[in-house]
């Protein structure tokens, strides 16, 4: 539990309050933002408690980056044993030695390796063919460390890449022009009018930042890029598939977690009464 900030990143409310600040033009107080923050941090904690059961003495439901970071610790803290082969202490130096190699090359004595990945490769700054690079922090970005992740799941979201980016995105974009996608970039987080002008949001706002119906049915209705609109939409269609894929897969397996989750809570209060003079 006490590693899970490092590994999730920053707190998820931090971008709600930005948005506040930046895009509404509000201003909250230090308290107030820390109280927000600590609050949805503690609700996820408070959940794990209430789930302990099964999210943290259950060792099938470990995700794989736990695993590394308790191999870390037991490298670092516990006494090697002599044994053939390299020891976990050796092993450590060894990939320690060899990450900052990898990152030195392109980071310090070959810098154009990564400019040139970049042009080529960047989705952000480049033609995005097949968005490589050598910086091990982009790679690591938004799946995670590629070691310690299944390559099952590495797999699945290349499959998916490649299918919604290079054949559903084209497709929609310029061959069926969906939700007239052309008026607006493929790719943009950003909102816009029907005519694909920048949208104003705070013509449609009150001054107490409520949604102002007739305004907003004269100012004209939003629209998303089609990047954009498209992955909103289809992540509810995951969150539906995640759902039904957990009961069909591991539906017997959590309903016996479930019970002998309640047999062990029915024996502590048992052996909390008996202790009661």
């Amino acid at each position: 539990m006490a590693t899970l900030p490092s590994l999730m990143g920053d707190a998820y409310s931090i971008g709600a309050i930005t948005i506040i600040k930046a895009y509404y033009k509000l201003s909250l107080s230090f308290i107030l933002s820390l109280v927000i923050v600590l609050t949805t941090q503690v609700i996820g904690y408070g959940w794990a408690g209430i789930l302990r059961k099964y999210l943290v003495d259950s060792v099938e439901i470990w995700w794989p980056s736990n695993v590394a970071q308790v191999s870390l610790f037991r490298a670092l803290h516990e006494k090697d044993h002599k044994a053939k082969g390299l020891t976990p202490m050796q092993f450590f130096l060894i990939a320690l030695t060899a990450s900052f190699l990898y990152y030195a090359f392109p980071g310090y004595l070959f810098p154009i390796l990564t400019i040139i990945a970049q042009q080529i490769g960047s989705g952000y700054s480049g033609f995005g063919v097949g968005v490589f690079t050598f910086d091990w922090a982009r790679i690591s970005a938004y799946h995670g460390s590629p070691l310690v992740t299944p390559w099952t799941s590495i797999l699945n979201d290349g499959f998916g890449f490649v299918i919604f980016i290079y054949i559903i995105m084209p497709l929609c974009y310029w061959k069926f022009n969906t939700f007239d996608a052309q008026k607006f970039p493929i790719f943009s987080s950003k909102l816009f009018t029907f005519t694909g002008h920048k949208y104003d949001i705070t013509k449609i706002l009150t001054p107490q930042f409520d949604i102002n119906i007739d305004a907003y049915n004269s100012y004209g209705k939003l629209s998303l890029s089609q990047l954009f609109a498209l992955s909103i939409g289809s992540g509810f269609a995951r969150f539906t598939a995640t759902l039904v894929h957990v009961a069909l897969f591991h539906g017997i397996d959590i309903l016996k977690q479930s019970k002998s989750a309640m047999q062990y809570a029915k024996m502590e209060c048992g052996l909390e009464r008996e202790s009661i003079p």
